[in-house]
Parts: C-alpha cells; sequence; structure tokens
C-alpha cells in the first residue's frame, strides 16, 4: 500500500463519517402552539417508569375510559388498572385503534387539564 493509498483511505473515512454526521442532524423544529395539547398535561396522563428511576413520559398510559384494552377485566373488579390500558401515543394517533373511532386523536378530544 502507498502513501497516497493511504491518504485517500483516510479522506474517504473522513468524508463517509461528515456525511453520516450530517444526515443525522435533525432541522429545527418550530415552536409548539401555545394553545397545543400535550399528553403530559392531561388529567388522565398516568407516567411509566420504565427503566427510569423516575416516572417518564415516553410510555405514558392514558386512564380516560375509552382507552380501556380488554372492557373485562375492568367490568369484574370496577377499577382501571395502568396495565389493561393503552399508551397516550397511541390514543392520540389510534395506532391499534384505527377502526375504531374511540380515540383522543391529534385534536385531543379527550384532553382535560390537570387539576
Amino acid at each position: 500500500m502507498t502513501k497516497m493509498d493511504a491518504v485517500m483511505g483516510l479522506a474517504a473515512s473522513v468524508i463517509g463519517l461528515s456525511i453520516g454526521w450530517l444526515a443525522r442532524r435533525r432541522p429545527p423544529q418550530p415552536a409548539p402552539d401555545p394553545d397545543a395539547r400535550f399528553c403530559r398535561d392531561c388529567r388522565w396522563c398516568k407516567p411509566r417508569p420504565m427503566g427510569a428511576p423516575w416516572p417518564t413520559y415516553r410510555w405514558a398510559v392514558c386512564m380516560h375510559p375509552s382507552s380501556v384494552r380488554d372492557a373485562g377485566n375492568m367490568l369484574v373488579t370496577g377499577q382501571l388498572h395502568p396495565d389493561n390500558m393503552y399508551q397516550c401515543s397511541v390514543m392520540r394517533t389510534g395506532g391499534y385503534r384505527s377502526e375504531d373511532s374511540k380515540h383522543c386523536g391529534p385534536q385531543g378530544t379527550f384532553w382535560e387539564p390537570k387539576r
């Protein structure tokens, strides 16, 4: 291998790394609408600690009665349990319930402010 091959290989590596770094950069996001309805501000949102010592909103669960996965357990016990509820992200996007019209949607149909 000649010195020229080594220099060209090094240059190719630098270019490849810089292209990879530039491709990962995200464009700046616009500021959220002040009237936006975020799940973290909703009274039905219950944050979950998934591997973190503190509750996080990434896997937050929607505790609204329309978010029940299986109504059988709720009808027997009369209580809503977080393990039987859909995540907030599923309720906002329709997700698993796309055929069902009982999801919150991007507009936050079931959103209520925290008390």
